[in-house]
């Protein structure tokens, strides 16, 4: 697909991951989950899935969303801007860009465009996991706080066992 068109194959691919899953668990027994943590470290592909799984999610979230109809949001100038369409299109206002496009931060939505289009994909997630690893600061914690909760926890097991 050429550039500046519009690409579904993002939801194909959650749709087809679904499946998937599904047939796994009617003929295989297998009970995957689309999504699942591989439980691998940071540099585990299990990270990346789960970061693009995350944007995908929050794709279909936006387009899911319901929209109410309030004047800012219909922006009747920016119909009568655009007319008919024959020289412009909504999906080049700013308005549309604003309100109702999804822009994810990872995923190219121009479309697949053969392995190279994956390992940019890839690069991007890996690049966003490091990122984020990077930013990581422990949180400070109330030692006695903590002591307290553990208490709990092991006065919990030796009750239940």
């Amino acid at each position: 697909m050429g550039r500046g068109g519009v690409s579904y194959s993002s939801f194909d691919a959650m749709f087809y991951g679904f499946v998937t899953a599904e047939f796994m668990r009617r003929w295989c027994g297998k009970n995957l989950i689309p999504g699942q943590a591989s439980g691998g470290g940071p540099g585990d592909v299990g990270v990346r899935k789960d970061l693009l799984e995350r944007e995908l999610g929050l794709g279909v979230k936006n387009f899911a969303r319901e929209v109410e109809p309030t004047e800012e949001k219909v922006s009747l100038g920016t119909i009568l801007e655009v007319d008919l369409g024959f020289g412009r299109s909504h999906l080049e206002t700013e308005h549309t860009l604003r309100h109702f496009l999804w822009l994810p931060e990872i995923i190219d939505r121009s479309g697949w465009d053969g392995p190279e289009w994956e390992e940019k994909s890839l690069r991007r997630a890996h690049d966003r996991v490091e990122e984020l690893l990077a930013q990581y600061r422990k949180p400070e914690v109330d030692e006695e706080k903590l002591r307290r909760m553990r208490e709990v926890v092991e006065r919990a097991k030796r009750e239940m066992c």
